[in-house]
Order: C-alpha cells, then sequence, then structure tokens
C-alpha cells in the first residue's frame, strides 16, 4: 500500500504480498510515531521525490494504518486490496439516448450486482456510444464479459474489460499520477489554477480567458496536460537496426581448409577429361 505526498508520485504496481501507502513527508514523524504504538509494522518507508512511501506485510498492518490514518485526517492514498477491487466491464451497442440509470437498472435485474453506470466520452466531451459498468467483485460480476446477452431489451451489444493503456492514471482528486480518486484522502487540487479546491468548484472559465496554471509543476497548463514534466512519459520503444544485423566479414584464406595436394590433382585431371571438347568420349551433337 502507499501513502503519498500532496505534491505528486508514480506507481508501480504492488507485489501481491506487499501493501503500499503514500503519505505527505511533513507528517511523517507523527505517523511513524503513532505507527510504533500502535504496533502497526511496516517493512520498509523510503524517501521519494513526492512522498514518503510504506510498505506493510500483512493485510492487517495495512487496515490499521489505513485506519489511522483517516481518523487523524492526514493526507494520504492508497490501493485497493484485491478483493475490494470493482469489476468493470465496457458495453458497446446501446444507444446513446438511453439513460444509464435504465442500463443499471436492467443489469441488476439480470442479476449483475452494478454499482453504477456511466457513459464514456472522447475528449473534446461527444459520446462514444459506450457505457463502464462497474460491479462489487464476485463470480457473477465476472461473467458478464462473456455472459451478458442483451441490455434494456437490446440485442447484439458486445462487452469487454476496459483497455490497459499502460500508463499510470491521473487521480482526479488531487491531480497525481498512480492511483485513483476512490483511494485518494489528499486535499483536492484543482485541474486548472493553484488554489486547492475540486475542479467543479472553480470560478475560472475557460470563456473568461486568461492562462491556466499547473498544481504539480506550476507551468502554464492544466493539470491533466500530456507534456507536462510531471507527467508520466512512455517508455522509448527500442528500434531494431536492420543494418548492423548483419556483419560484414573479411574472409581469407586462412578460414579455408587446405586440400591434400594428390586429391587436389586427381580431381583436376579427371575435370579436364570429362570437358576436353577433343577426347576419347566425346560424341558431337546430331544436327536436326
Amino acid at each position: 500500500m502507499t501513502v503519498r505526498s500532496s505534491h505528486g508520485s508514480r506507481r508501480a504496481a504492488p507485489k501481491s504480498d506487499e501493501y503500499k501507502f503514500g503519505t505527505d513527508k511533513s507528517k511523517w514523524n507523527l505517523a511513524a510515531a503513532e505507527g510504533t504504538k500502535l504496533r502497526i509494522n511496516y517493512t520498509k518507508a523510503q524517501n521519494t521525490k513526492f512522498m514518503i512511501k510504506i510498505t506493510v506485510a500483512s493485510i492487517e498492518d495495512f487496515r490499521n494504518l489505513n485506519r489511522y490514518l483517516i481518523k487523524n485526517n492526514l493526507p494520504f492514498h492508497t490501493f485497493a486490496l484485491e478483493e475490494e477491487r470493482k469489476v468493470k466491464a465496457v458495453i458497446k451497442g446501446i444507444p446513446v439516448e438511453i439513460e444509464t440509470q435504465y442500463v443499471k437498472e436492467d443489469l441488476q435485474r439480470q442479476g449483475y450486482p452494478t454499482v453504477a453506470v456511466h457513459k464514456m466520452h472522447r475528449r473534446d466531451g461527444t459520446a462514444l456510444g459506450l457505457v463502464l459498468a462497474i460491479l462489487e467483485r464476485s463470480d457473477r460480476a465476472r461473467a458478464i464479459l462473456k455472459d451478458l446477452g442483451n441490455v434494456c431489451e437490446l440485442s447484439g451489444i458486445a462487452v469487454e474489460p476496459p483497455y490497459k493503456k499502460g500508463m499510470p492514471g491521473q487521480c482526479h482528486s488531487c491531480q497525481l499520477y498512480g492511483h485513483a480518486a476512490a483511494n485518494c484522502h489528499a486535499q483536492p487540487r484543482c485541474v486548472k489554477c493553484l488554489v486547492p479546491h475540486w475542479t467543479k468548484d472553480c470560478e475560472r472559465k475557460k470563456e473568461a480567458g486568461g492562462k491556466p496554471s499547473c498544481c504539480n509543476c506550476g507551468q502554464e497548463h492544466t493539470a491533466n496536460y500530456k507534456g507536462c514534466p510531471v507527467a508520466p512519459k512512455p517508455k522509448p520503444v527500442n528500434k531494431i537496426n536492420r543494418s548492423n544485423q548483419q556483419t560484414n566479414k573479411i574472409i581469407n584464406k586462412n578460414q579455408f581448409p587446405t586440400l591434400g595436394k594428390s586429391s587436389y590433382t586427381n580431381t583436376r585431371a579427371n575435370n579436364s577429361k570429362s570437358s576436353s571438347a577433343g577426347g576419347k568420349d566425346y560424341r558431337p551433337a546430331p544436327y536436326g
């Protein structure tokens, strides 16, 4: 589990036997002292660029530390336990005119433990014609990917798991990378300005003009700008230079075995006899 600071971080997927937190650096001494009193054992506490990263080795310690940080209102983020993670499914073929509430109710009627249904949109805000269903983790929920045949009496739909970009996602609450807003207990930060508030409460409107400010780096762009120096970058792809795959080797006489003198002489003599135009066994080809 990871506890983060209020500035930013990038996350690698936690190992199955580790539980990580990221916490505010200014609160570390308090958290460490109280953790000792509460007998919360951590295997590692590491100072990183944006946070103190804490690793505990048991679910019990994970729950105890999580409970303590929430109770004392200490800013942090963490990751959901495997058994608590929701099942997500993308459903294609549902008209955009159908409200998500009807989709949710129909999925529940079919026995799928649906928590929420959201319409998916492009960056410009236009509808994709896809809906994202979020379900409580269970065997029935996992079966939606292969068993769902219709929604709201409409056939011809398709269901698939969400596309994974391979890059850390961005929290819509604190604007940091590598965790979701559902597991974030840090102070919310605006995607458009440096004032610490929810983006929906921001008074800065696009129509009013003025340049945005990134809460992650301070530059004049929104916090979700992919070119931000804090944003994770894709790993470079190693291109194969085929021209270097084959090396021109210098050939010299030492690379070939020498032939015995008698064998070479006999072979040459036999070739001369068989190929000579005036040889004993020579017969000219008939005309016509």
